[in-house]
């Protein structure tokens, strides 16, 4: 009894202070990432952060050279020495803006892009290499008007009506869900994007970084709307 109590109150000191290095990909800065922040901190105020911003392959290398405790992002590989900590498989969507050709359609085939003026990530983020390989198996030209590392960047274009893009999930936030319009890319030549929270399989992570887990795990089934509507369980 002894033990035990004296490790719940070592457990209540680690989340009464600390620091916690937090890797994050650009698209999840802005609503993922905040979200569980302030979930987080609403519960442990003493717990500070640092934030580091990069792309998924950056992410791994900050991992491996412990620079950071954790790394939210897209598509992070399986065979890496990661361990997942929580992930949700999101569906691919075609972003436009609410008054495009394209907006009311509830699903639609890489096919009927051919030829179309498309907003793309850069060769520098993996979704890049799956929506070129994607593209050249189903025989589709598109006209990359612009190519970018950034997400944000992406929807403030396509809100701007510059053209439209292709994105991993669907987020159902109020302003987003205003201005823009997701339709399904329902196409097998196109598999679906994976987010996860990943840490080093041979890392102890700290309770203030486990507690902080389930704060993402969180974020993640409120921010994007296949965590509410598939089967599959984070």
């Amino acid at each position: 009894e002894l033990r035990i109590a004296n490790e719940e109150i070592i457990a209540l000191q680690g989340l009464q202070r600390g620091h916690l290095t937090i890797g994050v990909n650009d698209g999840m800065a802005v609503g993922l990432l905040p979200n569980a922040i302030r979930h987080f901190r609403s519960l442990y105020p003493n717990i500070t952060f640092g934030i580091k911003v990069d792309d998924t392959r950056s992410l791994v290398k900050r991992l491996k050279e412990r620079d950071i405790d954790l790394a939210i992002g897209y598509s992070f590989p399986t065979n890496d020495g990661l361990k997942f900590k929580a992930e949700i498989s999101l569906n691919m969507y075609l972003l436009t803006s609410v008054d495009h050709e394209f907006a009311q359609r509830e699903s639609i085939l890489l096919s009927e892009l051919g030829n179309t003026d498309l907003i793309l990530p850069d060769n520098s983020l993996l979704l890049r290499q799956t929506l070129d390989t994607a593209l050249e198996s189903a025989g589709v030209r598109v006209h990359p008007i612009i190519e970018t590392n950034s997400y944000r960047l992406i929807y403030s274009l396509v809100g701007r009506k510059e053209g439209i893009s292709i994105v991993s999930g669907r987020e159902d936030r109020g302003a987003v869900q205003e201005r823009f319009s997701y339709v399904e890319i329902n196409d097998d030549l196109l598999p679906g994007g994976v987010i996860g929270c990943c840490a080093l399989a041979d890392s102890d992570l700290s309770i203030a970084a486990e507690a902080f887990v389930e704060s993402v795990s969180s974020a993640m089934e409120r921010s994007f709307l296949p965590a509410l509507s598939k089967e599959t369980p984070l």
